[in-house]
């Protein structure tokens, strides 16, 4: 409510087909991050700690690249490109 108060945001709830590139997460007790977060699509968190108290904190999280060839297998090499290969060892 905060961050929506004070920094004028506009938040909703993760979702796993979403395209934010940025998301915000409440740390666990020992600040670590909930088992919900997929470090396969977000960045390790920056944990942001409260300037006035000490026990509140925030984990920012920002979404990975999408790889080029994600769900792609490579184009398999060229008959040619193959033969120019070998003929220049």
């Amino acid at each position: 409510a905060a961050f929506q108060f004070y920094g004028n945001l506009h938040l909703v709830p993760m979702q796993t087909d979403g395209d934010c590139p940025w998301l915000l997460a409440e740390p666990l007790p020992d600040l670590s991050a909930p088992a919900t977060i997929n470090d396969m699509t977000w960045t390790l968190p920056e944990l942001i700690l409260h300037p006035a108290n000490k026990g509140e904190s925030v984990l920012l999280y920002q979404r990975r690249p999408a790889s080029v060839n994600e769900d792609r297998e490579l184009p398999a090499q060229s008959e040619s490109a193959a033969e120019q290969t070998s003929e220049k060892k």
